[in-house]
């Protein structure tokens, strides 16, 4: 995609989204134990896959933004937020009401794949989070 005034202007805005979330969860998940937020067994785990889909899913659009998508784009992604996942189970363990669990990044891994394939089916089926499709940019194709 061709750069414009305009491309660098939704770069910038979804840069600006995706650190404010990432910084939300980081901030959330590292806070004592809070009151569950879905009545039932496991809904943390449910909790955990919804907060990657959408982490993933903003960075795929952040990134699909700054160049083509590929596969190789999209691994690279999921194992970067793989590895946070990892990285934020850890760092859970000294904090007061929170553990590391397996099962939370299993859910992480489970959201990663959810957001991405996610993101990849809105682009191809609707049109909607191709970068084409931002309001002033021009498309590639001819």
């Amino acid at each position: 995609m061709p750069e414009t005034s305009e491309t660098n202007r939704w770069l910038g805005i979804s840069r600006l989204v995706l650190a404010c979330y990432w910084l939300g969860l980081f901030i959330t998940s590292h806070i004592p134990r809070t009151p569950r937020l879905l009545p039932f067994e496991h809904g943390d785990k449910v909790m955990h896959l919804l907060t990657y889909a959408i982490l993933a899913m903003l960075c795929a659009l952040h990134a699909s933004l700054k160049g083509p998508l590929n596969a190789r784009r999209l691994l690279a992604i999921a194992g970067m937020i793989a590895a946070y996942g990892v990285a934020d189970e850890l760092l859970q363990i000294p904090v007061p009401g929170r553990s590391c669990d397996v099962l939370d990044w299993i859910a992480d891994l489970v959201g990663i794949v959810c957001g991405l394939t996610s993101f990849v089916l809105l682009r191809q089926g609707t049109g909607l989070l191709r970068a084409e499709g931002i309001p002033a940019t021009k498309s590639r194709r001819g």
